[in-house]
This record gives structure tokens, sequence and C-alpha cells, in this order.
């Protein structure tokens, strides 16, 4: 009875042999060595079994069709911390975290700011000055419109389409509603965050042009678009024998989990944003309150307001009415101070910004996980299964062939050795893709759950800081007025 990997999430299974050649047979495309008897069969359990295979699904591949790389020395550009001696995936995970904690820490900032409309009419656009600053300590200064934005997400979505891509925000601006206007310049600034604290997109050539060089971007990607590289980021790239040798199942498990949970997530984080937006709403409205109490008790220690109040004891005691004259003044003094605090500490500006900035990108990372997902199953597509019934097909054929016509002409059994070589090398192709795109999915996978720590460090953490600070301060005015 044959017996199933569990270590392998494709439910494919395998015989003895493969029709997954050896190294010899798939590089020399030309030779007519052929084993008639390897034969690489796929358990056919109905008649309706699917002609793609589904790494969400939980079948199982043969980790044997790579075998071939053992001997052959390849790298993976641009993947942090892989090495080609490891053997275990816990190692490669452990390498892959101390790499991006230099990243979840977010090192790179950005401050968007909009500037005045321009052009006239129909053709009025409006630009952003970015500035940021790097990991590095580096400052650039740009300008760029949403269009050039939004080509920078199409062109990512074309080299990295199995990344987590955050988001842009809409285009269209009701009546260039300030608040929306607001709103977009929010989630580009987001946005444009995310991408420059990914471990892997942060360090494209294309994107350091979108962020660090002051050029009209528009006129430089059309001069240097047949130089830009658009295509898949996996081109010309074979996948590791370590990760081969080290899959678990179990990963795979965690990840299909991870993605049933997205939309409660999505839900709750939409749910804290309202929150804590409420929650800075009602703060406002009670300090604007207390600037009311400020003019009632500046109106009130007034003396004609006093000794017209109180005449009977302004004529007996004139020291009584000057003391609650400068005990009034004094509260006044301080629930002046009280008023100011927000704005001397930023709290409704700069405070406010930082922590919804927080939150926001802790949504968008769930909604860009969904994303993933989604393109997931329309990129992923591939005809495994076809090529293997083909190939067997024609293996079985020329056997037959060889068998009952021993003298059929040559030219026939080149043709069938040729399709069944071409096809081989296809199939390789395709298995090896599938297992860049389970590879990638594990590096964003890992770079998800790390957003654990920036919850806990700049989001709710951030939140309860900044308030409890300015509830401290907020204390120490109340205080003061209590020992007046």
């Amino acid at each position: 009875m044959e017996q199933n990997s569990d270590e392998n999430p494709w439910d494919i299974h395998v015989t003895n042999s493969s029709v997954i050649p050896n190294n010899q047979t798939l590089y020399e495309a030309g030779s007519r060595d052929h084993d008639t008897s390897t034969n690489w069969v796929r358990n056919k359990q109905s008649d309706n079994t699917p002609s793609s295979l589904n790494i969400f699904e939980d079948q199982k591949l043969t980790k044997n069709f790579a075998g071939f790389e053992s001997k052959t020395k390849t790298t993976i550009e641009n993947t942090p911390g892989v090495k080609r001696t490891k053997t275990d995936l816990s190692e490669w995970f452990n390498e892959l975290r101390r790499e991006y904690a230099n990243y979840i820490e977010f090192p790179s900032k950005i401050a968007l700011k909009q500037l005045e409309p321009k052009g006239l009419a129909f053709f009025k656009h409006i630009e952003y000055e970015l500035n940021v600053l790097n990991g590095s300590g580096n400052m650039y200064t740009t300008t760029r419109r949403y269009s050039d934005f939004s080509w920078l997400l199409e062109y990512l979505l074309q080299k990295y389409p199995f990344r987590l891509l955050p988001e842009l925000p809409p285009k269209i601006i009701p009546k260039n509603d300030p608040k929306v206007l607001k709103k977009r310049l929010d989630g580009l600034s987001y946005f444009s965050e995310l991408l420059l604290n990914h471990p892997i997109i942060s360090n494209n050539d294309v994107i350091k042009v979108f962020f660090e060089v002051d050029c009209e971007f528009a006129s430089w990607r059309k001069s240097n678009n047949s130089k830009i590289d658009f295509t898949e980021e996996f081109l010309n790239l074979k996948i590791e024998q370590f990760f081969l040798n080290g899959w678990d199942k179990k990963y795979m498990g965690f990840f299909v989990s991870s993605l049933g949970k997205l939309d409660t997530q999505v839900f709750i984080w939409e749910k804290l944003i309202q929150h804590v937006d409420r929650h800075y709403s009602k703060q406002r409205s009670l300090f604007n309150e207390e600037f009311n109490m400020i003019q009632q008790l500046n109106e009130l220690t007034s003396k004609e307001c006093l000794n017209e109040t109180f005449p009977l004891i302004d004529d007996l005691n004139y020291l009584e009415i000057h003391e609650t004259k400068i005990f009034l003044q004094d509260a006044k003094k301080c629930y002046t101070e009280l008023v100011e605090l927000p704005k001397n500490e930023n709290y409704f500006t700069a405070n406010f910004d930082r922590v919804m900035a927080s939150f926001h990108i802790v949504l968008m990372t769930f909604q860009a996980m969904k994303a993933l997902k989604e393109r997931f199953d329309c990129l992923s597509g591939n005809n495994i299964l076809v090529l293997n019934d083909k190939i067997e097909s024609n293996i079985q054929y020329l056997n037959n062939l060889i068998k009952n016509s021993p003298d059929s002409k040559s030219q026939e059994y080149d043709s069938i050795q040729k399709n069944i070589i071409r096809d081989k090398l296809e199939l390789r192709e395709q298995l090896n893709r599938q297992w860049l795109i389970k590879k990638c999915l594990m590096e964003e996978f890992l770079w998800f759950n790390e957003f654990n720590i920036y919850i806990r460090h700049h989001t709710l953490s951030e939140y309860i800081k900044k308030n409890s600070q300015f509830m401290d301060i907020c204390a120490s005015k109340w205080n003061a007025m209590f020992e007046l």
C-alpha cells in the first residue's frame, strides 16, 4: 500500500518512482534515455479530482521532486536569513524573526503634506509632499500625485503578488470635502509606512526611487519603462532543499487557521478604531466645556459682580470678599492652564494622529492578509495534475508501442520522448513555483505574526501610555486647584 508523507500538504501519492526525472534527464533535454519502469501515479479517488493543486488544502505532494536540487548550488536573492546549510525550518523561522525585529519597530518614518491643487478646471490635481526619514537617519523629500501611488501599487501587485500589500484609499473625493481629503492623506501615509518597513518590499529599487528621488515620477517611469522589472519575484529561482526537508504540514495548518479568523479580526479592529476616535472626540468636547467654565469665572471675578452679590458682607468684612476674589482668580488661572494642556501636549494633534496611525496600520495588515488570500486563489493556478496524467499516458503509450510494434519508425519514438521530456520540464517548473509560493507565504505569515509585537509596543500600549501621561498632567492641575 502506498504511504503518504505527512510532511507534505498536497495530496499526490508517489510510488517507488516518479516522472520527475533526475538532474541529467532534466538538463539534457536532447537525451533519449528514459526509464519506462519509473512512473509517478496520482491516486485517483474520484473522477472529479481538480486539475490544479491547491496548497491551502490538506493534500500531500512528494518532496522528492526537487531531489535534483541537493547537488545544485542555488541561492534565493532578497530572502532574509536564508542559508543553504539549514535542515530545520524552526531555525530558519528564528533567523527570519531576528531579521524582522529590525523592521517591526517601524524604523522608517514618513510625513505627508497635501499641497495646493495645481492645474485649471477639470485638469486640477492634488500633489503630496513626502518627507521620509529612513532607518539609517537619512532624510528625503519628494512630491507625488495619487496616480503615482496607484501605479506603484499596480507594479507591486505584478512583482510581489504573494506579499502583504496594503490597499490605497479611494481616489474619488466628493466635492473636495476637507474631511475626506484628510482621510485620504492619512490613508496614503499608512500605505507608505507599511511599504517602507516591509522586510522585502522596502529594498526594492522602484520603492527607493519613489520615496527617495525627487523627480517627476510619471516622466521617470515612462523613460525607464523598459528597464523596470515587472516579472514575478520567483523568476529563475529554485526552491531550496532545506525548505523541502524541513517542511511540516502543520505550518500550512497554522496559516489556514489564521485565515479563518481574519474577518473577525478586521471587524474587531474597526470597532477599536471607532472607540478610540470617539474617546478623543469626547475628551475634546469636555475641554471645550472647561473653556466655557473659564469664561464664567472671568465674569464672576469682576469687582462689580461680587460686590453687588454680597453687599452686606462687603460692608462688614472687605477681607473675605478679597480672599474670595483671589481664590476665583487663581482657579481661573488653573482652569486656563488645564484647557491649554491639549495644545501644549499636542494631545489632539500629533499624539492623536500617532495613536490612530498605529491602529490603522494593524487593521490594514489584516486586510492585506485577506487580499493576499484572494490573490492566491486567482494567481496560483496550475495544471500539474493534467501534466502528470499526460506524462503517464505518453509513457504508457510508448511502452505499448515498444512492446507491440518494435519495428515502428524511430521518428515516432523520438516525438513521444520529446513530449515526455518537455512535459517533465514544465511539471518541474510548476512544482518549483508552487513551493516557492509556499515559502513566500510562510515568510509573509511570519511577518504577519510579528504584528503581535507591534500591537503590544505601538498600538494598545501607545494608546494607554499617551492617555495615562495626559491624565497624570491633568490630575496635577486639578490637585493644584484643590490646594488653592
